[in-house]
């Protein structure tokens, strides 16, 4: 089942850029490459016992920290990995997930006051590191954390614990190594002399940049080395940010590792301590005569509960202040939008083509969306109406519809036109309000 691993074990190790010691990253391609290029060569490696380089073993929790007078202790051992899937005889391999589970955990355990990261990795990879390194810097608002290098941080192991309150280091500890390498493998000329050739059929001019079978193109180099960069700006500048010192200083160390003592004067380590030393210091501090009794009959020191209201008045006073900031912009938007609609009813109702077509224009400001250039087309290409002039006023017409008198025809001769005669005559004398004789 190991050997089935290979292949995935071999594409996290070689073309993708790592934040680890390059000495570590060469006795692991030492111990794997003879089972990586099909050699059967089995090395069986001791598992690092955790606790064998610390003397106090302290209350183990789940998942993984163990709880010392009040004080969390974390392990943060050997290779690392975004998940722990990875597994190489030669070295322990812990997940950036595993660690930031543990941190989470501690930090929400009401019988703890404050953490400990102690440190021996030479790095990993890089999926992952900056999230959990943001992680340790975000809870140092609810919890002390501080980070002691017993014996290694490197690398990615480094920006780990960079990212803590303080760093300590043992005398013989080292520190550093920011930077980020990529390992590329060419065995092209040993495929050659074994008389095998590989061909690649793919589709993508890129898609099988890199590959063990054939020399690096410069191409490709020049593409490695911009992601390289790239990636190395970020550590130097989260760094630079965790430990407060200019990125320039971060810089020049060329990514170089330092001992004790000149970990501590170039700023990448604050003092000299081993993690015995550095529990003891921090269960002083967490002891002090000013400690706060917890709802559960625990204790925390007003440092650690001032620090946990701060975080939660903070984050409260964050909500109250985005409602706020939403209302606001609602009112705003209302007003504004009233502005708007009454701005587009009056365009349109006094745009220049409304002229003769009031009805239509009234209708499209009233009745539809349409903005005031919209409306104008439409007025445009709609027929106009034009009004029927009013009849000029006659008195005695219409003096004579209100008495709503017959019609008067034409002599017609006949026997029914002096019954019509008379009543003709009948009303003019109605109208003029008098009989005929």
């Amino acid at each position: 089942m190991a050997d089935l691993l290979l292949p995935r074990l071999a594409a996290r190790i070689f073309n993708t850029p790592l934040m680890i010691h390059p000495a570590k990253l060469d006795s692991i391609i030492a111990g794997l490459s003879p089972r990586l290029i099909g050699h059967d060569v089995r090395v069986d490696a001791p598992r690092v016992d955790i606790g064998a380089l610390m003397v106090a073993e302290g209350e183990h929790r789940d998942p993984g920290y163990r709880i010392i007078d009040g004080l969390a202790v974390i392990d943060v051992f050997g290779v690392l990995a975004h998940r722990t899937t990875m597994n190489a005889d030669s070295s322990f391999v812990l997940g950036y997930e595993t660690i930031a589970k543990r941190v989470d955990a501690a930090l929400g355990d009401a019988s703890v006051s404050a953490i400990l990261l102690n440190i021996d990795s030479p790095g990993g990879e890089i999926a992952g590191v900056f999230d959990l390194a943001q992680r340790i810097h975000e809870g140092r608002q609810i919890k002390p954390i501080h980070a002691v290098v017993s014996d290694m941080a490197a690398s990615a192991g480094y920006l780990i614990a960079s990212a803590a309150e303080t760093v300590s280091i043992t005398n013989t500890g080292f520190a550093g190594s920011i930077g980020v390498v990529l390992r590329h493998v060419d065995i092209s000329k040993a495929m050659e002399n074994d008389g095998i050739n590989v061909t690649f059929i793919f589709a993508g001019a890129k898609k099988v940049d890199g590959n063990a079978f054939e020399p690096l193109s410069d191409e490709v180099r020049a593409d490695f080395q911009r992601e390289i960069d790239a990636l190395y700006n970020l550590f130097v500048e989260r760094v630079a940010l965790y430990r407060g010192i200019d990125q320039a200083s971060v810089r020049a160390t060329e990514a170089g590792v330092f001992r004790g003592r000149e970990a501590i004067d170039i700023g990448l380590a604050d003092f000299i301590s081993s993690p015995d030393d550095a529990i003891e210091s921090m269960i002083v501090e967490a002891n002090r005569t000013d400690i706060i009794p917890t709802p559960g009959g625990k204790k925390m020191t007003t440092k650690a509960i001032t620090k946990t209201n701060a975080a939660a008045t903070e984050k409260q006073e964050e909500k109250i202040d985005h409602e706020a900031e939403i209302e606001s912009a609602r009112a705003d938007g209302y007003k504004a939008g009233q502005s708007d609609e009454r701005e587009r009813i009056s365009g349109i109702l006094n745009h220049p083509e409304a002229k003769g077509r009031e009805s239509q224009a009234k209708a499209l400001a009233l009745d539809t969306d349409l903005s005031i250039e919209q409306a104008g087309k439409v007025l445009a290409v709609s027929p106009s109406v034009v009004e029927p002039a009013a009849e000029p006023m006659n008195p005695f017409t219409d003096h004579m519809n209100a008495l709503g008198n017959p019609t008067v025809g034409a002599d017609t001769g006949d026997s029914n036109e002096m019954e019509e005669s008379q009543a003709i005559q009948a009303g003019w004398a109605n109208a003029f309000g008098h009989r005929l004789n």
